[in-house]
């Protein structure tokens, strides 16, 4: 996505890289959470309560879909106020076609997830339960996969500043 500002920044700012890293965390989080809702079919199975515990990943992974929704508009917004680095000049025009699809397919399932969960949830519209936990799951993952692949190769073999530029001042 191309930055809205004329000049891009050397580096993300630290807003920028707070809510990078709040995400980070918070995806890490909903999948530790998301343990409590095969929990919670394991004890309607046996005819047994759900315990304590399980019962807190369940609600934090509600709330935290929330959370995580907010964070993405915000990503959004301080992408087009204040712009992003722009890639490495080397960089294989195929890659920077690859990393562009990459951040939209993230802004797309960060938006996607949250959603299909209120949908489910909240709504009650049982259909928006299956993308939720197969295919926007599936491609979370991948897209996550190649979003730090692409970090890792840009900080080991082609040896640019792109990982730095999330990290530097953290």
């Amino acid at each position: 996505m191309a930055a809205s500002s004329p000049a891009s920044p050397v580096n993300f700012s630290i807003a920028q890289r707070a809510v990078h890293w709040a995400t980070v965390l918070l995806i890490a989080w909903q999948f530790i959470a998301a343990s409590g809702f095969d929990a919670a079919k394991e004890a309607r199975k046996a005819g047994a309560a759900l315990d304590g515990f399980s019962a807190f990943l369940i609600q934090s992974h509600f709330i935290t879909g929330f959370v995580l929704l907010a964070l993405v508009i915000c990503r959004l917004w301080l992408r087009f106020t204040q712009g992003v680095p722009a890639e490495p000049a080397n960089e294989p025009p195929v890659l920077k076609l690859l990393a562009k699809i990459t951040h939209i397919g993230l802004y797309v399932v960060l938006f996607a997830m949250p959603l299909s969960g209120i949908a489910f949830k909240y709504l009650g519209l049982s259909f928006a339960h299956d993308p939720h936990v197969g295919p926007l799951k599936g491609l979370m993952i991948l897209l996550i996969a190649l979003h730090v692949a692409g970090a890792l190769v840009h900080q080991f073999i082609w040896k640019t500043d792109v990982l730095a530029r999330m990290t530097r001042g953290v």
